[in-house]
């Protein structure tokens, strides 16, 4: 803990990577950290190896307290339930799609209620 700093990070870092190799990794107070010092390894762990690495962090308060986790994919873990609904997602709401409903916003962003009283304006 001590030896994390606290402003510059980049040059301990800097320093970390030369003295410990492209991946470093340390736990501080329970949080594990990895600082990733290399274009190829990034390429390597980010990449190639995603499905490996891509997860969100688990917290109590929301998938034990606030059970959100089981249908928000925000907050679901990578898997084949998360897989299925991104993809529904994307989808429904790439720029391609979005640009579907233009004409429809449009049309309900000028339109003026049957019901609106512009004297209450």
């Amino acid at each position: 803990m001590l030896d994390t700093p606290n402003d510059s990070e980049w040059i301990t870092y800097a320093d970390w990577a030369k003295q410990y190799g492209e991946l470093v990794y340390a736990n501080v107070f329970g949080t594990h950290m990895v600082w990733v010092n290399s274009k190829q390894m990034a390429y390597e762990i980010f990449e190639k190896r995603s499905s490996n690495y891509s997860d969100r962090p688990t917290t109590t308060m929301l998938s034990e307290l606030l059970d959100i986790t089981e249908w928000d994919i925000a907050f679901q873990p990578y898997g084949t339930w998360w897989r299925r609904h991104r993809r529904a997602m994307h989808m429904s709401f790439h720029n391609k799609a979005v640009k579907a409903f233009f004409p429809v916003q449009s049309k309900h962003t000028r339109s003026v209620p049957s019901n609106y009283d512009c004297r209450v304006c």
